[in-house]
This record gives structure tokens, sequence and C-alpha cells, in this order.
């Protein structure tokens, strides 16, 4: 081979190595490392070189899944393991990513010159281990613990850590098996997304197997709030899901939830109200503060009153239920309650006038069309 091609590139800024890699040419790659060894004394600086978009030859094998030339190249330059492309992708991520386990031991197996450890960092601040969890590979997650087990603290761009991940996808074994490893990752909160625990998360996408390995593996998560002040029921209420929030109504040591209010003053009843979740239980439970103020000196029923747009056939159901309960108005804010009706009133309005036009037109256009086909029925009768 000639030392003029070894260093030729094509537009991808990629080298004879970097094709043969990408291809899996074992044998072709071994000829082109043995004549860099044989004309400069080494294959390093070959099997360093990058192509445009930063990706090493390890790049290449891990992406495409050659499990020989991925053996090859780590035993040959353990520091190619350590590079990230300009995607932030490091070779053990992108192995993690691929839900494959036995290039992810090759990586962390291979014999390294001292010093040199594995990066495993990936796009948005992930670890390897982010990767593992969302591509759902207890393989790849286990070795990465085995490995590295303060990757479990490590957050993203957004503040998520693993059991962030595992808990939004409802990965229940998942979840078990960091706990086991570490139970104090279930008390961070992303502070970069609302303070938002893995709870928090597991609640709002309702997953509720995950939400009762959380509670009952660590005691007191259940009573952190996110950056409103919203606890696990007032997230339950807001995302609409009944089964979570059956589950926290019937759970007596959950009580306290109840009425707690958030950072508007709003306790999970005031919430409910103004959504389209019309759940009579949650509405007349013994424990639920029919008549709680929030910061605007309103009660459940003066939200319900005030709420522009609310359809009636949830406004009313919901009014009987609250009434039914005890609620009542609480005549605080009476300026305030008074203009949302006027509000509310003059919107109304106007959308019964805009349907009676549209109603009006449609019948004006059906009439002048039965009246052009009698017309025409008539011209050729004649």
């Amino acid at each position: 081979a000639c030392p003029v091609i070894h260093d030729q590139l094509n537009a991808r800024g990629e080298t004879p190595l970097h094709i043969a890699v990408r291809e899996g040419h074992l044998e072709i790659v071994n000829d082109l490392l043995k004549h860099a060894k044989d004309a400069y004394g080494g294959d390093k600086g070959m099997l360093m070189q990058t192509n445009e978009e930063k990706d090493t030859v390890l790049h290449a094998a891990v992406r495409n899944s050659h499990t020989e030339l991925v053996k090859l190249l780590t035993e040959a330059a353990p520091e190619l393991s350590q590079l990230a492309n300009h995607a932030e992708e490091t070779p053990l991520y992108l192995a993690a990513e691929k839900g494959l386990g036995h290039f992810v031991d090759q990586i962390l197996t291979c014999k390294s010159s001292p010093g040199i450890s594995p990066g495993y960092g990936g796009p948005l601040g992930r670890t390897a281990l982010h990767a593992a969890v969302i591509r759902d590979s207890q393989a790849c997650m286990e070795r990465l613990l085995s490995w590295k087990q303060n990757l479990l603290k490590a957050a993203d761009a957004y503040g998520w850590t693993a059991l962030h991940y595992a808990a939004r996808f409802g990965y229940v074994s998942m979840v078990r098996r960091i706990l086991e490893k570490d139970k104090l990752v279930a008390y961070i909160a992303a502070d970069k997304d609302d303070k938002k625990t893995a709870l928090h998360i597991a609640t709002s996408e309702g997953q509720l197997e995950v939400m009762k390995v959380l509670i009952s593996e660590c005691p007191g998560c259940w009573e952190m709030v996110n950056s409103k002040g919203q606890n696990i029921l007032h997230i339950a209420v807001k995302s609409g899901k009944e089964k979570v929030m059956k589950y926290i109504l019937t759970n007596s040591s959950l009580g306290s939830l109840i009425n707690q209010k958030d950072a508007d003053g709003n306790t999970p009843l005031h919430l409910l109200v103004i959504s389209k979740c019309y759940m009579p239980e949650f509405i007349m439970h013994p424990r639920a503060d029919k008549n709680a103020f929030n910061k605007k000196n309103l009660t459940p029923l003066d939200v319900l009153s005030s709420s522009v747009g609310l359809p009636t056939i949830f406004g009313g159901p919901i009014e009987r239920a609250l009434v039914h309960g005890g609620a009542i108005n609480g005549r605080r804010n009476l300026i305030t309650i008074d203009k949302d009706d006027h509000d509310t009133a003059g919107k109304e309005q106007v959308h019964v006038e805009k349907c009676e036009k549209q109603q009006w037109q449609v019948l004006a256009e059906k009439c002048d069309k039965q009246w052009q086909l009698r017309a025409e029925k008539c011209e050729k009768q004649c």
C-alpha cells in the first residue's frame, strides 16, 4: 500500500481506515495497520485520526456493530475510548445507546495504559448510564454500575438522573435495581426542570407501579414538591391521571397531601375543579377541604364559578358534587368573581350570537340552492 493513499480523505473527511472499519473489512484494516507500523514505526497516528464529525474509527466500529473490529481497536489504541465526537458521543455512550452489552464490556475491560479511563459522556450532558436506561438495557446498566456506581447521581442538561428516565418509561425492574444500589438518588430534584424528582415524573406519566416502588422503598420522597410547590397529588390532577389520584386518595399514609397548598395557595381540589376530570370520590372525600382559600382568596367553588370556558357538561356535575359536599362561595374576593362572571357572560353572549349568525347563513345558502334546483327543473319541463 502506498503511504500517500493512507492519508487521502474523502468528502466526509474519512481516511481509508475509517472506510474499511465502517464497512467491516477486518483483513483490510489489519493490512492498513501493519503497513503503518512498517512504514512509520507505529500505527497510533492513523488510528487516532478523526473525520469531519470528529468520529474515530472506534466510533465507526461501534456504530456499525462490528464486534471483531471493536475488540481489535480497543486493544490497539485504548485511548480511542476517551474521545467524543462533535455530537459529544463517546464510543461507550454509543454502545450503551444501542444496547450492546458485549461492546460495553469490551471497552471497559480492554487493557489500557496508566491514567487512561474510557469516556462515558453523550449528548445533552447524558452519560452512558442514561443511554442504557433509556434503551432499557439491563445488561448495559449492570455493567456500567459495576464499573462506576456514582454515575447514578449524574444529571443531564435537564437535571434528570438515570432514575428519572427509568421512572418516565415505567421500567420497574430498573427502578428497583437502582434503589438497591443507592436509595438517595430518589431524592434528587431536577434543578433545570422544575425541581422534579423521579416520583414526580412517574406521577405525571401515570406510572403507578413505579410510584409504588419509590414510595415503599424511599420514605418521605412522596412529601417532596416541585418548584411550584406542588406535590404528587397536584401533579396527578394536572396530568389527568385518575388511577394515580385514586391510589393516593385511598392510601391513608398519603392523606396529608390532600389539602396541601402549592405556591399559589391552590389545593389539589382547586386544580381539579378547573380540569376536565370529574371525580366525585375526590370531591366528596372526607378529608378534602372544600372551602380552602388560595392566595387569590378563592375557594374551589369560587374558582369553578370564575373559570372562563369551562364546558357546562363538566362544570355542572362538579358544582353539584361540591355543593353536596358542603362547598360554599368564599365571598372574600367578590370583585374578582363578579368581574369573571361578567366576562364569562359577555363571552357566552358573543358565542351565541356567532352561532345564530352561522345557522342563519347555512339556512339561507340551503334555501338558495333549493330555489335554484326548482328553477332549473321548471326550465327543463317548459
